[in-house]
């Protein structure tokens, strides 16, 4: 992913950059409502785990004005969890989308939670990358997240699902590239919260733990 950004940071650089149709159809998606976590009912805390990427072995390289040109990029095939500073903004922003929803949350690379036996864990694993990134600073993301909820009782997923995330920004500052993943990322976890049955499966766990 920060390789990702780094490629689109330097194509913006170049004076063969030029401004083109997107490259790829970023989706428009319908739009979701998070449902909010339920007024005095103890939703149990969920820990997201590291966030595992398959997005990144093979890549799609876009040519413009006769140079090659990540002005559009697309990931995809496997690779290890995400590091770093990305692991951790992403794992922020987890947390800050779930807790405005009222859901507690945790991220492990943020705070290098010890385990807790009566925790769920979160596992996110990125299927698909697609950013149309221009020399204006013009930008499209979409991402696409395979998300496993694990009980850690038993072992056992005890939810799946995949949401999709996008966004678009027409902002000219080249630091702001990193912050349209992050929304993207943010949409993908607010649609997660807009699945009754993840919230029907966090009342079962706690039910189970009651």
């Amino acid at each position: 992913m920060l390789k990702l950004l780094a490629v689109a940071v330097a194509c913006v650089a170049l004076a063969s950059c030029v401004r083109h149709d997107p490259p790829f159809t970023i989706p428009t998606l319908a739009e979701a409502t998070p449902i909010p976590a339920p007024q005095g009912t103890a939703v149990p805390s969920v820990l997201l785990l590291e966030l595992g990427s398959e997005v990144s072995r093979q890549k799609e390289t876009v040519l413009f004005g006769g140079e090659q040109c990540s002005t559009g990029v697309r990931y995809s095939g496997f690779d290890p969890p995400v590091r770093g500073k990305a692991a951790i903004d992403f794992g922020r922003t987890f947390v800050e989308v779930m807790e405005s929803q009222g859901y507690p949350a945790k991220a492990l690379v943020v705070e290098q939670f010890a385990g807790n036996d009566d925790r769920l864990r979160l596992q996110g694993i990125f299927l698909d990358v697609a950013a149309n990134l221009c020399n204006e600073g013009a930008g499209q993301v979409y991402v696409e997240i395979a998300w496993i909820l694990w009980d850690s009782r038993t072992e056992e997923a005890v939810f799946r699902t995949t949401t999709e995330g996008t966004t678009t920004s027409s902002s000219q500052n080249l630091e702001e590239y990193f912050a349209i993943f992050m929304e993207g990322f943010s949409d993908a976890v607010r649609n997660l919260l807009a699945d009754p049955a993840y919230l029907q499966t966090l009342l079962r766990f706690a039910e189970t733990r009651s």
